[in-house]
């Protein structure tokens, strides 16, 4: 789940989510909700 979004002074978005240890998770980013892209990859879980 989601927790915020916040956007940092630098123009960059933070995201903040409920994650689990020993997991890797993937955020992807949409205009349109059709068309989908890989903003990153391979984000540990950190509880």
């Amino acid at each position: 789940m989601i927790r915020s979004v916040s956007r940092l002074r630098d123009g960059r978005y933070q995201v903040t989510f409920d994650a689990s240890t020993n997991r890797m998770y993937p955020v992807d980013a949409s205009t349109d909700l059709i068309s989908w892209r890989a903003v990153q990859d391979s984000i540990p879980g950190t509880s």
